[in-house]
């Protein structure tokens, strides 16, 4: 089975994400490269639905003085909190938003089958009604 990322997001991130001024979504860790592929935003309380989806355009991992210098603008924080996040690590991980879709209608999790949200990002098993890529479009206009 192919897999899709559910990665959690505060839904105050979620909405600039969908707004398209965050382009880069930061982690702790990254996933498997899945450049290309789709990851279910999970939007954290109050929100607590998986509210739309993006298109991974790749990921990224450096020392985080340079992921700052080179792409802090898109991260959609402030340097203090950029820094804050990633204190005691080496290293960024970010993941860069090709594209972003709200959906007009929320899946719970119950919808995925799942029973609780990522604690930061899991993979889920395809499903055909969720990775029809003319399906999510139509939820979406």
């Amino acid at each position: 089975m192919a897999k899709l990322l559910l990665i959690s997001i505060n839904p105050i991130y979620a909405k600039t994400i969908y707004e398209g001024s965050k382009r880069i979504e930061l982690r702790g860790s990254l996933p498997k490269k899945l450049h290309g592929h789709k990851a279910f935003i999970y939007e954290t309380a109050p929100v607590s639905k998986i509210t739309g989806w993006i298109r991974i355009g790749g990921f990224i991992q450096m020392r985080k003085d340079e992921f700052w210098r080179r792409f802090g603008l898109m991260t959609g924080i402030t340097e203090d909190e950029f820094f804050n996040y990633f204190s005691g690590m080496v290293d960024a991980h970010g993941i860069y938003i090709d594209s972003a879709h709200h959906l007009k209608i929320p899946f719970s999790l119950k919808d995925f089958k799942l029973n609780k949200p990522p604690h930061s990002w899991r993979y889920i098993n395809y499903h055909p009604y969720i990775d029809d890529d003319l399906f999510l479009l139509t939820l979406t206009l």
